[in-house]
């Protein structure tokens, strides 16, 4: 029962892996966007952004972590394979086998779902990373002239307004596609309510554990609160090694979760001074002029329509 259970968790953790596996064109197809917005830019010979795209690929870089989500992942799935062992070595006495397994099952199987998610999320930030990077290169080696940044665009937000105003200047391509996405990139990992329950949940497991460890009655020498004390010990253990991983994480997602709220914010809007900068340029421009023949001693108006 044991070998099938570790087999089929192995099975679960690979097919997760392989739901992640990088996919080649889109990543590709994010490339060419990409080096569009690189080109576009280098055509700018009032500022520099070589700052944006530093700030880009610091922005992924922080939210990489797969450290931090690899260690998670072998945390729940020792505490997993333990509580396994637990409900298989105890297989024989029913309910005491499931009470004592089912908190470190409940807790191992949360971790390791969850940092294995992480862990996919990561390699995502750290492709569009790479992205970035490749499209910074391609950026230098385009530009020519370019300035000093202005001290005005000395922040992210400032240098996302200069950003979008550049490609609003292009009428080859069309950039609402490139800032929905980035939009909904950000969006679909703000996960912020999820991890907040986490938290309360990975609090209250640790609480609980605490309380159980507390209620051992400590060098006694009676043989029920010896057998009380040791039953405490083996539940409240689990529950504390449990729960603190689980708060731990929690609130290291919470903190980078509003770090994706906070990008998404920037993001929306970037994309309204895109939207605003696209339609003052396909707004038809009407110039009333007058002229004046002296020859002939006739004036009149010149009307000039720009598109």
């Amino acid at each position: 029962m044991l070998k099938k259970s570790l087999v089929f968790i192995l099975l679960a953790i690979v097919f997760n892996f392989a739901q992640g596996t990088p996919d080649t064109n889109k990543t590709d197809s994010l490339f060419y966007t990409d080096s569009l917005i690189a080109e576009q830019l280098a055509l700018d010979t009032k500022h520099s952004y070589d700052i944006y795209y530093q700030n880009q690929i610091e922005n992924e870089r922080n939210q990489e972590g797969i450290g931090l989500n690899v260690l998670g992942s072998i945390s729940g799935a020792l505490l997993t394979g333990l509580g396994l062992t637990v409900m298989t070595g105890l297989s024989n006495e029913g309910a005491t086998g499931a009470i004592l397994a089912m908190p470190l099952l409940v807790s191992g199987v949360t971790i390791l779902t969850a940092n294995i998610s992480g862990i996919n999320e990561s390699k995502a930030h750290a492709k569009r990373r790479m992205t970035y990077e490749r499209a910074h290169q391609l950026y230098q080696s385009r530009k020519t002239g370019a300035t000093e940044p202005a001290e005005t665009a000395s922040d992210s937000v400032a240098y996302n307004t200069l950003v979008a105003e550049q490609l609003a200047l292009d009428p080859s391509h069309d950039y609402d596609s490139y800032f929905i996405e980035e939009i909904e990139k950000e969006r679909s990992q703000e996960s912020i309510a999820e991890n907040v329950i986490g938290t309360i949940a990975g609090v209250g497991v640790t609480t609980l554990g605490v309380i159980v460890l507390a209620s051992m009655a400590g060098g006694s020498d009676d043989l029920d609160n010896a057998l009380n004390d040791v039953a405490c010990f083996i539940i409240g253990v689990p529950l504390v090694a449990g729960g603190l991983p689980l708060t731990i994480y929690n609130i290291y997602a919470i903190h980078r979760d509003v770090g994706h709220k906070h990008q998404r914010i920037k993001n929306e809007e970037t994309y309204e001074y895109y939207k605003s900068g696209k339609l003052r340029r396909s707004e038809a421009q009407i110039f009333v002029t007058p002229t004046f023949n002296v020859a002939n001693a006739a004036t009149g108006l010149n009307l000039l329509v720009l598109f």
